[in-house]
């Protein structure tokens, strides 16, 4: 998560420090919760400074979104778990007035670790991998791996009493071309023939056809209590 951080406020708002107006509240300061599509919720911090009236840099730092639940993948019930801390910095716009209301996002999404996977196929049932059959077969693990950063867009509104004090917003951001891949990989591999080749190759290659199945995109809904200083 450093790297997000450390990369906006050296590049952009030291640099632009100097442009900003003194008559708005420049730093903005809230706990932040959000909803990641069907997956789960997560609490979180951020962090906002204002450029220019219409203008206004945003670092959110999510604790936690932690989720567990079945899937079905190859005729196997998997277990999948998440517990995934997410950074993200994104550019508001506030078209029509200078210090609150309606704002448009766009920004980047700075994901953590990836959905573990995990399976114990039923040693009495026949299974069957890229055309080869296999029982007894060990515990499987794996995971759903995404690109670490992700485009975000949204749009979201601000409502604040007053230029300095406290301030509530709610905002919609869609993450998007997160180039999910499904990884999965026996316990114990089995070698087989030149002709049928290894346990882990034929369920990697089952794996592989259904990466076109997985949710490249979710919706994140998030609302946030903070002050302006």
């Amino acid at each position: 998560m450093k790297t997000i951080y450390t990369t906006v406020f050296i590049l952009l708002v030291v640099p632009i420090t100097v442009l900003a107006e003194e008559n708005i509240a420049h730093w903005e300061l809230g706990i932040n919760s959000s909803k990641v599509g069907n997956i789960g919720k997560s609490n979180g911090v951020e962090l906002s400074y204002r450029i220019q009236p219409k203008l206004r840099l945003r670092l959110n730092h999510q604790a936690k979104l932690d989720y567990k639940t079945q899937k079905t993948f190859a005729d196997i019930s998997f277990t999948e778990g998440l517990e995934q801390k997410n950074a993200s910095v994104a550019l508001d716009w506030f078209p029509f007035e200078r210090v609150a209301g309606a704002y448009t996002s766009i920004g980047v999404v700075q994901l953590g670790d990836a959905a573990k996977l995990r399976a114990i196929p039923d040693a009495s049932k026949n299974f069957t991998f890229n055309g080869t059959t296999y029982t007894g077969l060990s515990p499987i693990n794996g995971q759903v791996k995404t690109d670490k950063h992700v485009p975000m867009v949204g749009f979201g509104y601000q409502y604040a009493p007053k230029p300095h004090g406290w301030f509530v917003q709610a905002g919609v951001s869609q993450i998007f071309n997160l180039n999910p891949k499904l990884e999965l990989i026996p316990e114990v591999n089995i070698i087989g023939t030149p002709t049928t080749g290894t346990l882990a190759n034929n369920l990697q290659a089952e794996a592989n056809k259904k990466n076109g199945e997985l949710k490249d995109s979710y919706t994140l809904y998030d609302i946030t209590l903070g002050y302006r200083f």
